[in-house]
Protein backbone atom coordinates (compact mmCIF):
# COMPACT_ATOMS: atom_id res chain seq x y z
CA UNK A 1 0.00 0.00 0.00
CA UNK A 2 3.18 2.11 0.44
CA UNK A 3 3.89 4.68 3.32
CA UNK A 4 1.10 6.27 5.06
CA UNK A 5 1.01 9.28 6.81
CA UNK A 6 -1.65 11.58 8.97
CA UNK A 7 -2.08 15.23 9.64
CA UNK A 8 -3.86 17.73 11.87
CA UNK A 9 -5.99 20.94 11.00
CA UNK A 10 -6.31 22.89 14.02
CA UNK A 11 -8.19 26.06 12.56
CA UNK A 12 -9.01 28.73 15.57
CA UNK A 13 -11.13 31.89 13.92
CA UNK A 14 -8.99 33.12 10.74
CA UNK A 15 -5.15 31.39 12.10
CA UNK A 16 -4.38 27.98 11.33
CA UNK A 17 -1.64 25.80 13.92
CA UNK A 18 1.35 24.97 11.90
CA UNK A 19 4.54 23.75 12.82
CA UNK A 20 8.03 25.47 11.42
CA UNK A 21 10.73 23.10 9.89
CA UNK A 22 13.79 23.33 8.66
CA UNK A 23 15.21 20.78 5.78
CA UNK A 24 17.80 21.68 3.78
CA UNK A 25 18.92 25.27 5.47
CA UNK A 26 15.12 26.39 4.39
CA UNK A 27 12.07 26.83 6.29
CA UNK A 28 8.82 25.90 5.87
CA UNK A 29 5.57 25.93 7.08
CA UNK A 30 3.63 22.48 7.21
CA UNK A 31 0.66 21.01 9.19
CA UNK A 32 1.47 18.80 12.34
CA UNK A 33 1.52 14.92 11.16
CA UNK A 34 3.64 12.19 10.72
CA UNK A 35 3.90 8.74 9.84
CA UNK A 36 1.13 5.86 10.60
CA UNK A 37 2.26 3.58 13.11
CA UNK A 38 2.14 -0.10 12.47
CA UNK A 39 -1.65 -0.99 13.85
CA UNK A 40 -2.69 2.29 13.99
CA UNK A 41 -5.89 4.24 12.98
CA UNK A 42 -4.99 7.04 10.83
CA UNK A 43 -7.36 9.54 13.19
CA UNK A 44 -5.14 8.45 16.41
CA UNK A 45 -2.15 8.97 14.60
CA UNK A 46 -3.48 12.34 14.08
CA UNK A 47 -3.94 12.75 17.38
CA UNK A 48 -0.81 11.49 18.78
CA UNK A 49 1.32 13.41 15.96
CA UNK A 50 -0.53 16.46 16.95
CA UNK A 51 0.16 16.29 20.95
CA UNK A 52 3.91 15.06 20.00
CA UNK A 53 4.70 17.69 17.71
CA UNK A 54 2.99 20.60 19.33
CA UNK A 55 1.46 19.68 22.91
CA UNK A 56 -1.77 20.22 21.65
CA UNK A 57 -4.92 17.24 22.87
CA UNK A 58 -7.42 17.28 20.12
CA UNK A 59 -10.45 15.23 18.92
CA UNK A 60 -11.34 14.70 15.61
CA UNK A 61 -13.91 16.73 13.97
CA UNK A 62 -13.73 14.42 10.58
CA UNK A 63 -11.37 13.42 7.70
CA UNK A 64 -10.51 16.72 5.67
CA UNK A 65 -8.27 14.87 2.69
CA UNK A 66 -7.24 11.79 1.55
CA UNK A 67 -4.54 11.89 -1.39
CA UNK A 68 -1.68 9.97 -2.88
CA UNK A 69 1.63 13.06 -2.76
CA UNK A 70 3.47 12.01 -5.61
CA UNK A 71 6.61 13.67 -4.83
CA UNK A 72 6.75 11.68 -0.95
CA UNK A 73 5.68 9.23 -2.61
CA UNK A 74 3.42 8.54 0.33
CA UNK A 75 -0.74 8.68 1.19
CA UNK A 76 -1.80 11.32 3.42
CA UNK A 77 -4.56 11.90 5.52
CA UNK A 78 -5.68 14.85 6.93
CA UNK A 79 -8.10 15.76 9.51
CA UNK A 80 -9.73 18.90 11.10
CA UNK A 81 -9.17 18.26 14.71
CA UNK A 82 -10.61 20.08 17.55
CA UNK A 83 -8.23 21.49 20.14
CA UNK A 84 -9.48 20.31 24.08
CA UNK A 85 -6.38 21.07 25.84
CA UNK A 86 -3.28 22.29 25.35
CA UNK A 87 -0.84 25.32 24.35
CA UNK A 88 1.70 25.24 21.51
CA UNK A 89 4.87 24.45 23.08
CA UNK A 90 7.96 23.47 21.06
CA UNK A 91 11.52 23.88 22.86
CA UNK A 92 13.79 23.38 19.86
CA UNK A 93 16.80 21.41 19.90
CA UNK A 94 19.46 22.50 18.36
CA UNK A 95 21.90 19.78 19.25
CA UNK A 96 19.47 17.10 17.74
CA UNK A 97 19.87 16.64 13.88
CA UNK A 98 16.33 14.71 14.04
CA UNK A 99 14.51 17.99 15.64
CA UNK A 100 13.77 19.46 12.86
CA UNK A 101 10.62 21.70 14.15
CA UNK A 102 11.87 24.79 14.89
CA UNK A 103 8.65 26.36 16.20
CA UNK A 104 4.79 26.12 16.76
CA UNK A 105 2.87 29.12 15.41
CA UNK A 106 -0.39 30.06 14.78
CA UNK A 107 -0.70 31.56 11.41
CA UNK A 108 -2.81 33.68 8.91
CA UNK A 109 -2.61 32.08 5.55
CA UNK A 110 -1.53 35.49 4.48
CA UNK A 111 1.66 34.90 6.44
CA UNK A 112 2.70 32.17 5.11
CA UNK A 113 4.66 31.47 1.67
CA UNK A 114 2.63 30.41 -1.86
CA UNK A 115 4.60 27.04 -1.36
CA UNK A 116 2.96 26.62 1.73
CA UNK A 117 -0.40 27.53 1.11
CA UNK A 118 -0.51 24.89 -1.95
CA UNK A 119 0.29 22.83 0.11
CA UNK A 120 -2.36 23.38 2.98
CA UNK A 121 -4.92 23.19 -0.09
CA UNK A 122 -4.07 19.82 -0.93
CA UNK A 123 -4.32 18.82 3.09
CA UNK A 124 -8.10 19.70 2.70
CA UNK A 125 -7.40 23.55 4.70
CA UNK A 126 -10.36 24.74 2.07
CA UNK A 127 -13.15 22.90 3.79
CA UNK A 128 -11.92 24.00 7.20
CA UNK A 129 -13.12 27.79 7.24
CA UNK A 130 -10.89 29.07 4.75
CA UNK A 131 -13.22 29.63 1.77
CA UNK A 132 -13.78 33.53 1.81
CA UNK A 133 -10.18 34.43 2.60
CA UNK A 134 -9.29 32.35 -0.69
CA UNK A 135 -12.26 33.86 -2.49
CA UNK A 136 -11.16 37.54 -1.82
CA UNK A 137 -7.42 37.39 -2.96
CA UNK A 138 -9.21 37.95 -6.68
CA UNK A 139 -7.51 36.64 -9.74
CA UNK A 140 -4.50 37.91 -9.88
CA UNK A 141 -1.22 35.68 -10.50
CA UNK A 142 1.38 36.66 -7.96
CA UNK A 143 4.02 33.75 -8.95
CA UNK A 144 7.24 34.78 -9.54
CA UNK A 145 8.62 36.10 -12.94
CA UNK A 146 11.10 33.42 -13.84
CA UNK A 147 7.72 30.74 -13.76
CA UNK A 148 6.64 33.36 -17.16
CA UNK A 149 8.06 30.73 -19.34
CA UNK A 150 7.07 27.66 -18.00
CA UNK A 151 3.11 28.71 -17.52
CA UNK A 152 1.69 29.22 -20.76
CA UNK A 153 -1.75 29.67 -21.16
Amino acid sequence: MGRRRSQAIVVEGDRILLVRTHFDNRDDYELPGGKIEEGETPEKAAIRELFEETGIKGEVIRLASKYYNGFAQEYNYSFLIKRIDGEPTRKYNANSEKDYIRAVEWKKLNEISEKNRAELFSAGVMFSGFCDEVVSWGKSISYPSECDEIVKY
